[in-house]
């Protein structure tokens, strides 16, 4: 068993790849995994995957993640210049 675990703010990439024998590798450069994998992806901020349940999952959800928190007023430029 296994977990791979990436950063929430996720600059520097994270890859995941499979191989055709079922095996399950992850590298931080992508040139890592293509003459060995069949598939592989970039690996998300803020996830983490679980290798007996073969599944990858949001582990940590920011308050800007949450669309419902965006402002939906129009904004006044002028206003918003003439404040600085």
């Amino acid at each position: 068993m296994f977990v791979v675990a990436r950063d929430t703010i996720g600059i520097i990439p994270l890859y995941i790849g499979w191989g055709n024998d079922g095996s399950v590798r992850v590298a931080s450069e992508l040139k890592a995994l293509h003459t060995s994998c069949s598939r592989y992806e970039c690996f998300p901020p803020g996830h983490i995957f679980d290798s007996i349940s073969n599944q990858r999952r949001l582990f940590y959800t920011p308050q800007w993640w949450d669309p419902s928190s965006c402002p939906t007023v129009p904004i006044e430029l002028t206003a918003l210049r003439e404040a600085f």
